[in-house]
This record gives structure tokens, sequence and C-alpha cells, in this order.
């Protein structure tokens, strides 16, 4: 079972953690869980694998310093119709399993024009204890709030750098993926 006493940060996506949480993550030290693996981009005719997105996060928590594995519930970034999760669906799974902790969550604010799926996470994680949103993008363009997230030091700012590069199959400039200016941006970080 994975340890949860120093909270749980939900990323829908594999580099969601880094590019939205980063400064959290070496700040509190939690267990992070990847709700969608990445088969989307396969599915637009990219040669990115699940597995090697796994892996990229894998190794961009070890950057960031965090002690545990990310945890990932394996759910498909490409389904869509009746095989796609609700949040009902989605918070059954998180709560049965116990992938919450009672001392603090974080999860994506459920944003107008957000991206479906992080509002899809966001308000699966709504009423969980002590939750904190994060905000990640809405209408393609980066969400901010009063509330920022400051990184503790110089290093914090050098690791963040470090994760983000480890996100290899998402710096591609073919505008088929459509991840890369999500990268070019700012490295500030907000809540909710």
């Amino acid at each position: 079972m994975p340890d949860t006493s120093r909270g749980v940060f939900f990323a829908p996506h594999n580099d969601d953690e880094t590019l939205w949480g980063a400064f959290t993550l070496m700040r509190y030290d939690p267990l992070v869980v990847v709700v969608f693996d990445g088969y989307v981009q396969a599915r637009r005719g990219l040669d990115v694998t699940a597995q090697e997105r796994r892996l990229e996060s894998v190794k961009a928590c070890a950057a960031l310093g965090l002690t545990q594995t990310p945890l990932f519930l394996g759910l498909r970034d490409d389904a869509e119709g009746p095989g796609a999760p609700s949040p009902g669906i989605l918070r059954a799974t998180i709560t049965e399993q116990g992938i919450y902790s009672s001392m603090r969550n974080w999860a994506p604010a459920w944003e107008v024009g957000g991206h479906h799926q992080h509002n899809l996470v966001g308000a699966a994680c709504s009423g969980l204890p002590e939750l904190v949103t994060y905000l990640t993008y809405a209408n393609g363009i980066k969400s901010r709030s009063e509330h920022q997230v400051l990184p503790s030091s110089p290093d914090d700012i050098a690791r963040k750098h470090a994760a983000l590069s480890c996100y290899r199959s998402q710096l591609s400039l073919d505008a088929r993926m459509g991840c890369w200016p999500h990268f070019m941006e700012d490295l500030h970080e907000y809540q909710g």
C-alpha cells in the first residue's frame, strides 16, 4: 500500500504534476497519482507509448526528489463515450482503494473552459479531506490567481527545469502533439 501520510497529489496526465505542481511536490513530498495513461498521442499517429509516458513521470518525480514512485491508475486518456470514466466512478476508485490522504490532497481546480480530463479529476476529488486545488489552464491559456506557490530555494527552480526535461515525448514541435507550448510558459504555479 502506498504511503499517503504526506498527502496525495492527483495529476490527470503524465507531466501535469511537474508543469503545475513541482514546487508543491518538492515542499510536501506527497504521493503522486497519475490518473490517465497516455494513449491519445499514438491515436494521433505519433510514436509515443503509454509506457514511455509512465517512465517519464517516474524520472521527473525522481528529479524533483520525491521519495515514492508515482502510482498510476491506468485509465485511458483516449476513452470516449460509454468507456470514459465519470466523476462518480473515478471518485469510487479513489475512495474504495484508499488512494487519498486524511492529511492533505491536491487536485486540479475545475475551470470554465478547462481541459475536460483536468476538470473530471477535480470534480472526482471534490470533497476529499483537506483538498487544495491547483490551476492548470483554461481555453488554452495558463491559469493564474493571487495564490502563487513560490519555490523554497534556487535549487527548486533548477529541479523543476530538470523534471520538465524528462518529458521528451511532450517536447515535440509536431503540431499533432500540441504540448510544447506549456513547457515554454513561465514556471509560476498557482493554487485555486
